[in-house]
């Protein structure tokens, strides 16, 4: 089972973005090959720590478990009933479980004892998933459907929750508070006690998995979460009621893979396409990506694991095991790829405590590491000596900050001076050399890898050296003679010492050179000065410039010499040794500088020079002052110890280092001097020397045996600490010029340079990328494979490099190596070397080619030089000889081109393969740099004047970048596939993004997306997908984020502010299919639009008529629809612009295209003629005539009319002779409208009169009437037919006869009110009744018939039929002088004077007259005067009927009440039950209840009262109850109809409440319809059917009293007449009973009695039939079935219970029938015999299909 236990060597080497340390995975303990048989999945499980993670158990399909020791060993094994499922161990580690696929049994495990035990399940299903409680000893197992498993480990009990879902369980946890959560294939995830007891079920959207708990960063409330298919991510905070939240990732992720807790509430998840995230499942940042890192590019991400122990996760892909940093998963802490193993990696876990790390493969390998996977960082230092190597390595060890570890130990010079210290000097500008000395009277010079170069022999010791300012000369000085010893870089070795007299006789003492020119100032022991020009090798000597020892000096930058010796005083001199000043000091001055002290004002360069006084403070010397002013003296703190050193740097600031070991930095800025802005004590005992560079941006202190580094802009940061562990004490610390070296002199001699930075070389083909990183080191990597980085070392300092898809050029000067990439891992292959013309300055690769620049020249050869290849091909020198008074200043190649710009702006295209040039563009001044695309169809290029430009080859367009930087240092393409129009352009601080757009509306367009802040010292290599790949100055490469492209791919918790954003920065990208995620989230108008428009601008139009459906916008998606497939782009553009708003753009694009003419269309329909005729002049005259129509139309609209009259004119006159009827019509109107307008009145009325539009009679008609020619207007409108308005005419003509002419084909009711009121005005009242009566001016009517025509008759006819207010008040007023006071009373209120008819009705004893009109229409103020008028006339209850519907219920049932008590009781009660059913007042209620139960005056009132009320209150129940007992006394007394009709009633009302109709109302109402029913089917001789209703009424003939004999003699009869003989003896004999024969009919008696003497034994059975509900058969009249125990619905037709697939209702009362029975009664035209209504359609008998719907009838639920 154990399979082949191998040792593996587990290879491990860095990775990751900003790595800053490499590191390495020790070996694996044991490899386990296929343990469990055939491949397939393993399961396993460390035992917890608590028991020493001794044990690890492995299952997998061949239905064992191994235990293995920790050393890989077999310690046990377990038999399953099937292949293993599931393994874990108890949270104490004392039992393992293990579950099968094949059998419902969970076996255990004793991990202590070894004892095994098997827990069978009550139920038969197996068992899929299980998890141990984290609190106790239980165990909890799901099964495949949805059964559950409890288990005790404690005592051994075990139980089972059968049915705890319904389908198969998929996952089960415990929370941290022993709650059991349990997620299912059915969708639903419930959460259960301890005890098994439910206490929460949610529904999900998705089926779950992949369940777990962990802890918000509170530490109280509990967090689950599982995987919704691996679409989403559902978080649940138990302890909280805020509710399940669903977080969602973007599709670029891929699939969710797994899910692991982290401390604080964090989860971090994996991705298939490689991508971990953390995300924050805490309420106050839910959802929230705190990283985002993507491992694999390549390959699929399939398992993530985490040890919080370790405080390490790591991820699996392939072969491949990456681990990260938990605090920073950028941090890439290790790689491992498992060598050997065939498949992929499935899964991978630690131990608890972090001890194992363990992982499995497809093929069911298994592989374990050791613990303590610690992060073992990789030596610092390159090339360092043993002892350094040692020192770096323990300091490693100690777990320094990563950062403190960044300048690596380059060489060590090992005592090259003997013992007593050691001094050097880095040679200026270039840093190539470095000299050194000591004390054994010798100069080392060595180049910048510790080679020494030279050696010079110095009389006595060096007393000075120093480089000139070009780092070309070498000077140095010694104490036994006055010569200068010159060292010339420059020359070789035998020519480059030689010595100069000083033409002092004194010993040197100190040696200075200018900073600017080639003075060198050399002092002496005895004051004396020497100023030497290495130019012009003149020297001038000044005696007695100090009366002593000449110390220290400087030069500033306008070659002024500040001096200071021991004769404390400061001397400053010009070039020719002239003093210009002197001051005394109070002591010996030291470290002498010159710089810039920031004063009020202008500058005035450096003014300063500072020096230290007595090694306790700093002075500072403004020489240029007049009258000269002391020092400034700057104390410190005692503290602090003696000032060791000062440096200047920034905006007029100073480093100071003392003694003590602090590191100080102050300003000189007046206003603030001496002011303390940093203070770090940087050394325990002492501080020795500080550097500054500000080329680096870094300030150096040493001191102690310890070199701490800090960035100048932020102090408090440590940027490295150097630990110089076999070094007593540091003396001395320098940079070269550029940075790139820091050199650390010691007190024992020893001398160490660290590379602290190296200079950014690097280069990119396609994505990869190549760097140095170190001075011999170049460093091969491939951005998007992520393989192993291929560091390989090279033969010099290259000073260039170029890669090319398969090759590497390094060199420096004019000499190169080319180097073969290989596949893999494999170190480059050096294939040759070159020497060019000159010293090269650029190096382009592809392919096959490489293109070098020198000296203005371009020599392009081939890479690797094949047999057969032409010599023409071999190589080419660009320019031609005949173009070489152009000199090339830039080149690029790419796959097919070389491409090059020249000083005198040619922009070159070369193609390779034909060997010619296909392409040149002449710019109008030098070009600068070029960087083409890719393919090279897109060119940017930077001019002389440092303006960007884009050119396009293939159209030969160039358009310029706007805000391109001015100071551009570089250009880079995109190299993701979908954004290769995307291109950067960056200087010294900023990344500036482009999107170049070739086919928009505005043509091709080069858009600034966004800025993003380049870090210091960084220079980018390659763009990808947004990332920008930086090269830093220590030689690593580490990625940048574009702010143009940061956008979160969990748009979850973004705001909307954010994903505003996020939508401009997609548009603006052109990244529409992201943009439409986007807008989807934002799902607002205006965005919508905003990326509808942008879609539209660049032409992408099926985009757009995406975004424009989702909109609704239909006229836009309409217009696109039109276009979609224009090819010509300037027609396509022209439609674009035009539908965006921009129109006279889209002239000029449809101007442009092949179709003119849409431009002239565009105008007319904007309505633009005038600019419409101008282009239809040139493009289409035929136009013409319909533009001038309709410019006539506009210019006539906004009262142009006299220019309207010459278009409308041109219109006619300009078509053609087969012009439409309608255009000739249109421009006639026009004319005659136009003419009348501008007073031609006679022309236009005459041409619209003969005009047959009667339009056009309307419209002149109407002009005419505004110019006031009525006359004229009313003669049109006649001819018009429009009567109306040729009447209103005449009116104001005051032509009345004309008008009366007109009347009878006028409709206008004002019009003939008017003419009314003129005939009323002469007189003529008939005629102006008749008007009247037209213009339906009731009121005037009734005025004339009653004032003029004295026809109150007709009069009161008008108001009665119009319901005229106004007319009823004249026809009252009228019936009041007659005295006709009812009348007066009626008309009164019908004009509303309700008060004036009340004193009228009231004063006349009319008052039931005003009752009976006033109605239910009053006033509650008129009701309560009428009220009080009855009640003081003794009439309760018209006075309680008026106070209720005045609103005084209380009242109104109170005089009612006392109505009810005489001859008004029934009304009386009956008002009485409405009032108290509106006023809905308990207090109402219980007063009529004793009111009718005859608590007030004893004499209980009719049931049906009491009925009635809780009818008019809505109380149905207890309207059921007294409904059942007044028809019970209804059936007493033999009213059946009675009885029958009260119980439906309250049947419908019980119905229509949906309230349940009690069993004793179903019972009663089912025998007294199947009475009535009995009946009708008698009348219809259907003998039968009445037989067995009468049987079933006579078997409770009881509730039958008033009629028992005749209804027992009818059943007799008709069970006779249908052979139910058995029954009809049945009934004679209790006929014959002596309380029933004397009642008997005569009749009928002897007939009963020869029944009762001939008895008969039997009768056919009743036909049996289907139950409706369970199908069992049961008698047709049978109404309760002896199975399901269900009372049966009965078919209201023929008393039989209903069947199933006969069903349907009677349409008005809704009760059930057999639709064939009912079908008869609807043949016979009969109404239904429940509810007597009909008669019912054939149509109406709807079937249904279920009997349910009818139980309520019968009184069940």
């Amino acid at each position: 089972m154990l399979g082949n236990l191998t040792k593996l060597i587990g290879h491990a080497a860095g990775h990751g973005k900003g790595q800053k340390n490499e590191s390495k995975l020790n070996q694996t303990v044991f490899e386990l090959k296929a343990p469990n048989g055939p491949p397939g999945p393993q399961f396993w499980a460390w035992q917890p720590a608590s028991q020493g993670h001794a044990l690890l158990a492995v299952g997998g399909a061949d239905s064992r478990v191994g235990i293995y020791n920790n050393d890989g060993t077999v310690n046990d094994t377990l038999k399953l009933k099937g292949p293993c499922v599931a393994l874990e161990w108890s949270k104490d580690g004392s039992a393992l479980a293990a579950l099968n696929s094949a059998a419902p049994v969970a076996t255990l495990f004793d991990g202590m004892k070894g004892k095994k035990k098997e827990v069978i399940a009550a139920f038969a299903d197996p068992m899929t998933c299980m998890a141990w409680s984290k609190t106790s000893l239980l165990l909890a197992c799901g099964s495949q459907a949805g059964n559950v498993l409890m288990y005790n480990h404690a005592n051994g009990k075990s139980g089972c929750m059968e049915g705890k879902h319904k389908a198969a369980i998929t996952g089960c946890a415990w929370s941290p508070d022993g709650q059991l959560a349990i997620c299912a294939q059915d969708q639903t995830l419930s959460l259960s006690h301890e005890n098994g007891q439910t206490f929460a079920e949610l529904r999900l959207r998705l089926q779950p998995s992949n369940i777990s708990y962990g802890r918000a960063d509170n530490g109280k409330d509990s967090l689950l979460t599982l995987l919704l298919e691996n679409k989403a991510v559902f978080v649940l905070n138990v302890n909280r009621k805020d509710g399940p939240v669903e977080l969602t990732f973007s599709e670029r992720y891929g699939d969710i893979v797994d899910q692991k807790w982290l401390p604080r509430g964090l989860l971090l998840i994996g991705f298939s396409k490689g991508y971990f995230n953390i995300v924050s499942t805490n309420p106050s940042n839910m959802g929230t990506e705190l990283f985002q890192v993507r491992d694999y590019r390549s390959s699929e991400l399939t398992g993530v694991a985490v040890c919080t122990a370790l405080g390490l996760c790591a991820t699996i892909s392939g072969v491949s095991i990456r681990i990260h940093n938990i605090d920073d998963p950028r941090e890439t802490t290790g790689n491992l790829e498992v060598k050997g193993e065939p498949s992929p990696l499935t899964a991978i876990e630690w131990s608890d405590d972090g001890d194992a790390l363990t992982v499995s493969s497809a093929q069911g390998n298994v592989y374990c590491w050791p613990g303590s996977i610690k992060r073992q960082a990789a030596p610092a230092v390159a090339k360092a000596d043993a002892v350094a190597k040692k020192t770096v390595a323990s300091k490693d060890k100690e777990g320094k900050d990563d950062k403190q570890r960044q300048a690596a130990r380059l060489y060590t010079l090992q005592s090259p001076h003997g013992p007593g210290g050691i001094f050097f000097a880095w040679q200026r500008r270039h840093g190539t050399y470095m000299a050194t000395t000591g004390y054994n009277q010798l100069v080392n010079i060595y180049d910048r890898m510790g080679t020494m170069v030279d050696q010079i022999a110095l009389p006595g010791n060096c007393t000075g050296f120093g480089w000139d300012m070009n780092g070309d000369i070498l000077a140095a000085i010694n104490e036994k003679n006055s010569a200068i010893i010159l060292w010339d870089a420059n020359y070789s070795s035998k020519t480059r010492v030689r010595q100069l007299d000083s033409g002092l006789r004194d010993p040197l003492s100190s040696l200075i050179w200018s900073r600017t020119s080639a003075y060198l100032a050399v002092g002496t022991a005895k004051g004396n000065l020497m100023i030497y020009n290495h130019q012009t090798s003149r020297r001038i000597p000044i005696l007695g410039k100090h009366t002593r020892r000449i110390t220290c000096g400087a030069w500033n930058k306008q070659n002024l010499l500040a001096l200071g010796g021991e004769d404390k005083t400061l001397s400053i001199s010009n070039e020719f040794g002239d003093t210009m000043r002197v001051a005394t000091l109070r002591a010996e001055p030291s470290q002498i500088q010159f710089s810039e002290m920031k004063m009020d004002g202008a500058s005035d360069g450096e003014n300063t020079v500072s020096f230290i006084g007595d090694k306790k403070s700093l002075l500072l010397l403004h020489y240029l002052e007049e009258p000269a002013k002391d020092p400034i003296e700057l104390d410190f703190k005692p503290a602090y110890g003696k000032l060791v050193a000062h440096e200047w740097f920034g905006d007029g600031y100073i480093l100071l280092g003392f003694s003590s070991g602090y590191f100080v930095a102050i300003s000189s800025h007046m206003k603030e001097i001496g002011t303390e802005l940093f203070q770090i004590k940087n050394h325990k005992t002492a501080l020795t020397d500080i550097a500054v560079n500000l080329a680096l941006s870094k300030a150096a202190s040493c001191g102690d045996n310890v070199v701490k580094i800090h960035e100048l802009q932020e102090m408090k940061e440590i940027w490295s600490v150097l630990s110089l562990d076999d070094e007593k004490s540091v003396d001395q610390v320098e940079w070269s010029d550029d940075g790139q070296l820091l050199a650390v002199g010691c007190s024992s001699g020893n001398l160490h340079v660290y590379l602290s930075s190296l200079p950014i070389l690097g280069g990119a083909a396609g994505t990869r990328i190549a760097v140095l990183t170190s001075l011999l080191e170049v460093t091969i990597m491939d951005y998007l494979r992520k393989e192993e980085s291929i560091p390989f070392t090279v033969d010099v300092e290259p000073s260039f490099l170029g890669i090319g898809p398969f090759h590497l050029i390094v060199g420096m000067n004019n000499r190169a190596w080319i180097y073969l990439i290989g596949e893999g891992a494999t170190s480059p292959e050096l294939i040759r070397d070159r020497e060019y013309l000159s010293t090269v300055e650029s190096v382009r690769l592809n392919a096959d080619y490489a293109s070098i620049l020198c000296d203005g020249v371009i020599q392009l050869h081939v890479l690797e030089s094949e047999s057969g290849e032409s010599e023409e091909r071999e190589g080419r020198l660009f320019p031609d000889p005949e173009h070489r008074d152009m000199k090339v200043t830039c080149h690029y190649l790419t796959a097919d081109f070389l491409i090059y710009g020249t000083d005198t702006g040619q922009l070159v295209f070369f193609y390779l393969e034909d060997w010619t040039v296909v392409n040149e563009y002449r710019h109008t001044m030098g070009i600068r740099q070029l960087y083409p695309e890719v393919n090279g169809t897109r060119v940017v290029f930077v001019d002389e004047r440092s303006e960007g430009h884009i050119f396009n080859p293939v159209t030969d367009l160039l358009e310029r970048i706007v805000k391109f930087p001015p100071q551009a240092l570089g250009v880079l393409w995109e190299n993701y596939p979908l954004d290769r129009n995307v291109f950067i352009a960056w200087d010294r601080t900023t990344i500036s993004t482009f999107v170049y757009t070739r086919e928009n509306i505005d043509g091709a367009v080069v858009d600034m997306v966004d800025t993003t802040p380049l870090p210091a010292g960084q220079s980018p290599l390659l763009l990808y997908n947004g990332e920008v790949t930086l090269q830093t100055c220590s030689g690593r490469v580490t990625q940048l984020v574009l702010a143009s492209h940061e956008m979160e791919a969990n748009m979850n918790q973004y705001e909307e502010k954010e994903l505003t954003t996020a939508l401009k920065k997609n548009i603006a990208l052109r990244r529409y299919k992201d943009a439409w995620t986007v807008a989807q989230a934002l799902d607002k108008p205006e965005e919508w639009r905003r990326l509808g428009e942008a879609c539209l601008k660049d032409l992408q139009i099926e985009m757009a008529m995406r975004v424009y459906r989702q909109m609704g916008d239909v006229g836009m998606l309409w217009s696109l629809e039109t276009i979609r497939d224009i090819e010509d782009i300037k027609l396509l553009a022209g439609y674009v612009a035009m539908f965006l708003g921009n129109f006279d753009q889209a002239q000029t694009f449809f101007l442009m295209s092949g179709t003119p003419v849409a431009a002239l269309e565009m105008r007319r329909d904007l309505l633009q003629w005038e600019m419409a005729l101008q282009l239809a002049n040139k493009l289409a005259p035929e136009q013409i005539p319909d533009i001038s129509r309709e410019y006539a139309h506009q210019l006539e609209f906004t009262g142009d009319y006299q220019q309207a009259l010459q278009h409308y004119e041109r219109g006619q006159s300009l078509a053609a002779e087969d012009a439409s009827d309608d255009h000739k019509s249109q421009c006639l109107g026009g004319i005659a409208r136009c003419s009348i307008r501008c007073g031609d009145i006679r022309k236009g009325v005459q041409l619209a009169a003969n005009s047959p539009s009667k339009l056009l009679k309307k419209e002149c008609a109407e002009i005419l009437e505004g110019m006031k020619q009525y006359n004229e207007a009313a003669v049109l409108f006649e001819k018009a037919g429009l009567y109306d308005r040729a009447a209103q005419m005449y009116i104001k003509l005051k032509n009345w006869n004309k008008v009366a002419e007109l009347l009878p084909q006028v409709q206008s009711l004002k019009i003939h009110s008017q003419y009314a009121k003129a005939r009323e005005a002469e007189g003529k009242y008939k005629e102006a009744l008749a008007a009247y009566e037209t213009a339906r001016e009731y009121d005037s009517m009734v005025r004339i018939l009653l004032d003029h025509l004295n026809n109150p008759q007709q009069a009161v006819h008008i108001v009665q039929e119009s319901k005229s207010v106004e007319g009823a008040r004249l026809v009252a007023k009228f019936f009041m002088k007659m005295g006709d006071f009812a009348s007066a009373i009626q008309f009164l209120v019908m004009s509303k004077c309700i008060e004036e008819a009340f004193t009228l009705a009231q004063k006349h004893g009319k008052m039931d007259t005003f009752a009976d009109i006033i109605g239910n229409d009053g006033r509650p103020e008129d009701y309560r005067s009428m009220a009080l008028h009855y009640e003081n006339s003794m009439n309760y209850f018209l006075a309680g009927k008026f106070h209720h519907l005045s609103g005084d219920s209380t009242k109104g049932l109170k005089l009612l009440l006392k109505s009810a008590q005489g001859a008004q009781e029934a009304d009386a009660i009956m008002l009485a039950i409405d009032v108290v059913g509106e006023a809905n007042s308990e207090g109402l209620a219980k007063q009529l209840i004793d009111f009718l139960l005859g608590e007030q005056d004893g004499v209980p009132k009719d049931p049906k009262y009491l009925f009635r009320l809780y009818m008019a209150r809505k109380m149905y129940r207890e309207s059921a109850k007294t409904a059942v007992i007044i028809a019970k006394e209804e059936q007493k007394v033999g009213s059946y109809r009675n009885a029958h009709d009260m119980l439906l009633g309250m049947y419908q009302e019980l119905r229509k409440h949906k309230i349940r109709v009690p069993s004793e109302l179903a019972s009663n109402m089912m025998l007294l319809h199947s009475y009535i029913l009995a009946r009708i089917h008698v009348k219809r001789n259907e003998h039968l059917i009445a037989a067995r209703l009468l049987i079933r009424v006579s078997n409770s003939i009881s509730k039958f009293p008033a009629h028992t004999v005749p209804i027992l003699t009818s059943t007799v009869i008709e069970c006779q007449r249908s052979g139910l003989k058995k029954s009809s003896f049945q009934f004679a004999a209790t006929l014959m009973k002596p309380e029933y024969k004397d009642q008997v009919d005569p009749k009928y008696k002897k007939k009963i009695e020869a029944v009762v003497r001939k008895p008969a034994k039997a009768e056919e059975e009743e036909f049996p039939s289907p139950c409706p509900f369970c199908e069992n058969m049961i008698a047709e009249t049978e109404l309760n079935c002896d199975k399901c125990k269900r009372t049966l619905p009965y078919c209201i037709a023929s008393g039989r219970h209903v069947v199933k697939g006969d069903l349907t209702e009677c349409p008005y009362c809704h009760f059930p029938a057999i639709r064939s029975e009912l079908a008869k009664f609807v043949e016979s035209d009969d109404p239904c015999p429940m509810c007597n209504r009909g008669p019912i359609g054939a149509g109406e008998l709807r079937i249904f299909p279920d009997a349910e719907v009818f139980l309520p009838l019968m009184g069940e639920e």
